[in-house]
């Protein structure tokens, strides 16, 4: 049985030094409950696994590593690097002078921040902000609550998401979708397997690629732009859509729609907003994947919104209905999650519920009419049919945050 080193109050002086400069121990180091921040002259180290319990952080003038993964309740800051052989989280901030790097996933309640390099083998999440100094790489997503910056590129195998910006030095480059609130900027190019979407403008260095759509106010690319050039869906329709104006690159590829925008994860062409009493409602067109003929009368729909809650239908009562419904929905997004994940099967009922979607929007990302929606379908299946979408994320994330492990991350 590996060895434990127990830190309590006793081991510490009045600043809430560690009576020895340095800890290099062989088994686990565990911080007790309750002692704010905890510092370390030099550096610390564990062969095995680092542990602040709850209201407590970790500070160490050097280095902080562990065989295993190091977790704290409140923040952990190093004056050099942070390295753990499997995740690193914190209730509060991680920081370092050096670069952070964990084996699997690395996840802060506040911001993430290194003089170097971050990588993660799995994600990398942050309640606020993430910068780097170099590069930001990880093996599935990285999300921030806030921005993203790196001096150098920013990769990730999955998807980028960032509520403000995302900035980076060299290149962006995800295996799935890139996604700010506000914008995306790099010094080089950005290219993403599924869309790119941004609250305001995307600007790249040297060209923009998007294996399906681009979807912002403004695009600038000093080279080409290419939207809907992924290898597993047909080049058509939304999938290749630029909804943007285009303030300068070479449009090399894609159907150019600035009038286009990203309702509730369905591009739809809106037209002149009216009003009756609190909620506001339009005639449009959505988007297809299957026909680059956008404005075809078969894919004429209303939209209904009251705030920043969308929904769309066939008729304009089918929208104002189903927007009604999702302002009503409160569900515990935890408890839908968890059961979902209990049964093996998703209900329609449950989707929506998480989800907020609309029939409607339900009915399009499954390829289906609102008629012929099915009751239930496999938690393997519904992933792979909601794959890429706005819907299909939020989804994906809640069972994920329950507990969820896809078939890809087990095997």
């Amino acid at each position: 049985m590996a060895d434990t080193l127990h830190i309590t109050k006793s081991d510490l002086d009045e600043n809430g030094f560690y009576k020895e400069d340095s800890i290099d121990f062989d088994g686990h180091i565990r911080i007790a409950a309750n002692l704010g921040y905890v510092r370390f002259k030099f550096s610390i180290r564990a062969n095995l696994s680092i542990q602040a319990d709850a209201g407590s952080g970790i500070k160490a003038g050097g280095g902080i590593e562990a065989g295993w993964g190091i977790k704290a309740g409140w923040g952990i800051e190093a004056g050099e690097g942070i390295e753990a052989g499997w995740g690193i989280e914190a209730g509060w901030g991680i920081e370092a002078g050096w670069g952070i790097k964990a084996g699997s996933g690395i996840k802060a309640g506040e911001g993430i921040e290194a003089g170097e390099g971050i990588e993660a083998g799995w994600g990398i999440e942050a309640g606020w902000g993430i910068e780097a100094g170099w590069g930001i790489k990880a093996g599935s997503g990285i999300e921030a609550g806030w921005g993203i910056k790196a001096g150098w590129g920013i990769k990730a195998g999955w998807g980028i998401e960032a509520g403000w910006g995302i900035k980076a030095g060299s290149g962006i480059e995800a295996g799935w979708g890139i996604e700010a609130g506000w914008g995306i900027k790099a010094g080089s190019g950005i290219k993403a397997g599924e869309g790119i979407e941004a609250g305001s403008g995307i600007k790249a260095g040297e060209g923009i690629e998007a294996g399906e759509g681009i979807f912002a106010k403004t695009v600038t690319a000093a080279y080409n732009i290419f939207a809907g050039v992924s290898t597993y869906i047909d080049a058509r329709g939304a999938n290749k859509l630029v909804a943007a104006q285009v303030l300068s690159g070479n449009l090399a590829y894609g159907l150019h729609e600035p009038s286009a925008q990203l309702i509730d994860g369905i591009p739809t062409i809106l037209g002149k907003w009216r009003k009756k009493g609190d909620i506001e409602y339009c005639k449009g067109f959505r988007c297809p994947d299957d026909s680059d003929d956008l404005r075809a009368k078969g894919n004429a729909c209303f939209v209904a919104r009251r705030g920043d809650v969308y929904s769309h239908g066939r008729k304009l009562r089918e929208a104002v209905n189903d927007l009604e419904y999702k302002l009503l929905c409160n569900a515990n997004v935890p408890e839908v999650a968890a059961l979902i994940i209990q049964e093996g099967v998703v209900t329609l009922q449950q989707w929506r519920a998480i989800t907020r979607a609309c029939a409607y929007g339900t009915a399009l990302h499954l390829g289906l009419s609102v008629d012929d929606l099915p009751e239930s379908m496999s938690i393997q299946d519904s992933f792979e049919k909601c794959a890429g979408t706005g819907f299909g994320n939020t989804y994906r994330r809640a069972l994920l945050d329950a507990g969820y492990v896809p078939a890809e991350v087990a095997a």
